[in-house]
C-alpha cells in the first residue's frame, strides 16, 4: 500500500471516483479550490466534511483530528482538490503548509506509522488527488 500526492486531469479524477464510490469503506472528500481560498475556508470545510468532534480552528488541531479520525468507521480516504491552483489561493504559504503536511506526516501516518504509535493501529489508504 502506498500513499500519495497524485497529479489527475478531471477525466482521470472522474473515473476514479466512479470506482472509489463503489467502495462503502471509503470516504471520497471533493474540495473546490474555487471556493477554498484561505486557511479559515479549508478548516470549516474539512470540520464539516469530517466531523471533526472539536472544531478545529488552527494547523495544529486539524493535525491532530486529520490523524486521528477514531470517529469515523472508513479503511480508505480519497481527497480530490480541483481547481488546484485557486485552492488557497488567498493564502499561499498555508496552502504550502497543508500540502507538506500531507506529504511528510498524513500519508505515512496512514500508511503504517499509525501501526507502531496507535494501540491497535489500522494502516488506511489515504491519498490526495490534484485537479487541474
Amino acid at each position: 500500500m502506498k500513499n500519495e500526492i497524485k497529479n489527475v486531469s478531471l477525466f482521470e479524477a472522474e473515473k476514479l471516483q466512479e470506482k472509489l464510490q463503489l467502495n462503502p469503506k471509503c470516504l471520497v472528500l471533493n474540495i473546490n479550490g474555487n471556493e477554498i481560498k484561505n486557511l479559515q475556508n479549508y478548516l470549516q470545510f474539512m470540520n464539516k466534511a469530517l466531523d471533526f468532534p472539536i472544531l478545529s480552528k488552527s494547523i495544529d488541531s486539524y493535525n491532530d483530528w486529520i490523524t486521528d479520525l477514531s470517529w469515523l468507521n472508513y479503511s480508505e480516504y480519497a481527497i480530490f482538490i480541483f481547481s488546484y491552483n485557486s485552492f488557497m489561493s488567498d493564502d499561499l504559504k498555508n496552502k504550502a503548509i497543508i500540502v507538506n503536511h500531507f506529504k511528510e506526516d498524513v500519508l505515512p501516518w496512514w500508511e503504517g506509522d499509525v501501526k507502531k504509535y496507535v494501540v491497535g493501529g489500522k494502516s488506511k489508504l489515504f491519498n490526495v488527488y490534484i485537479v487541474e
